[in-house]
């Protein structure tokens, strides 16, 4: 061995073996970076491609219509369609038509609509309601002691005056809904509307009924010198059955009217009331009140009150086996829609049966 050559050591052997693994490491680190931006890189292309082609389906399938299977109908099914058809004004879907077996199942349930939900030809009420509807003419005689009611139900007759609004009327409808019980709306003409229109079929659908209170409500031009203007009063009722018939057809008929401040406040309203007759009009007032327009001196101011009144008004009567309500559906009469549900309540409670007026 020459002198000048040297034997390796051990740390010559650990530097050189440190070496070749950092070495690796460095080799692995590129690989990983490499393999990192070809992924990276894929992905972007991918996506891009995925955009592209949702972007041109959507172009390319602008005017063509998706088929989407239906849910398959069931009773449940049919109950909900049914609800969703009435909030959206559609009541009668008595000619639906049905294509499949399982459509053909609910043929009888959807001519119910139509059955339920029609028109009586002529009148001012739907088929459903025609078991409660009563006979304005009879009505009146028997609150006015002219003909003995000799019926087994006692019978009260919930009667709202000045509306339709889009404020009380709904509220009213509601309770009434909730309690399964009808009532009469006596409307002014001229509050009959487009804006009013579902307030109105609402009403109607319901099971409820619509009347006449006028069409101006100007008691200058119908009573003038507080004497009762034959001819104007005729004339309105005409217009104001006018404007239902707007809504409703010309098969819809209302002949029930109530003069505007009672038929007990104005002079000459027996000729009045002949030239009503005379086109089949009948009027009706009423025999007990909750006093939601009296002057404020007396009116009542919470539902204990209210109840009360409307009891004292009623027993004042020397016969009070039937009932005819006044109460207010106007925009400022929100204490009325408040105690309504005790209203109702206090002639469930003494076992009246609800009716509404044709």
């Amino acid at each position: 061995m020459n002198e000048n050559e040297k034997m390796p050591t051990n740390n010559d052997y650990r530097k050189k073996q440190l070496d070749r693994r950092n070495e690796r490491r460095k080799l692995a680190r590129k690989k990983e970076k490499k393999r990192r931006r070809i992924l990276f890189f894929s992905i972007v292309v991918i996506l891009i491609l995925i955009i592209i082609k949702i972007i041109s389906s959507i172009f390319s399938n602008k005017n063509t219509k998706v088929s989407i299977e239906p849910i398959e109908r069931t009773l449940p099914t049919w109950y909900l369609e049914q609800s969703i058809r009435e909030q959206n004004g559609k009541y009668d879907n008595s000619h639906a038509e049905h294509v499949t077996a399982n459509d053909k199942i609910y043929i009888a349930y959807d001519k119910a609509t139509g059955i339920r939900k029609r028109l009586v030809k002529g009148s001012n009420h739907i088929s459903s309601a025609a078991p409660y509807a009563y006979n304005t003419k009879e009505i009146r005689q028997y609150i006015r002691g002219e003909k003995t009611y000799e019926g087994k139900d006692k019978l009260v007759f919930l009667t709202f005056d000045d509306g339709p609004n889009t404020v009380i009327t709904p509220q009213i409808l509601s309770t009434l809904e909730k309690n399964n019980v009808h009532a009469t709306f006596f409307v002014v003409g001229k509050n009959v509307t487009e804006s009013h229109y579902p307030v109105l079929k609402r009403t109607v659908m319901n099971g409820n009924a619509l009347a006449l209170h006028s069409f101006s409500h100007d008691y200058d031009a119908l009573y003038p010198g507080r004497s009762a203007n034959p001819q104007k009063i005729l004339e309105e009722a005409r217009l104001a059955e006018g404007r239902l018939k707007k809504v409703f057809g010309e098969d819809y008929s209302s002949k029930v009217w109530r003069y505007p401040g009672g038929h007990m406040s104005w002079d000459n309203v027996h000729a009045s009331d002949e030239a009503l007759a005379k086109d089949n009009y009948e009027w009706l007032d009423w025999n007990s009140l909750t006093g939601d327009a009296e002057r404020k001196a007396v009116r009542p101011t919470n539902t204990k009150e209210q109840v009360d009144y409307l009891a004292k008004s009623l027993h004042q009567n020397l016969h009070s086996e039937v009932a005819v309500v006044l109460m207010h559906d106007a925009v400022n009469k929100q204490l009325t829609a408040d105690n309504l549900q005790a209203v109702i309540d206090y002639f469930k409670e003494n076992d009246y049966k609800f009716g509404i007026l044709k």
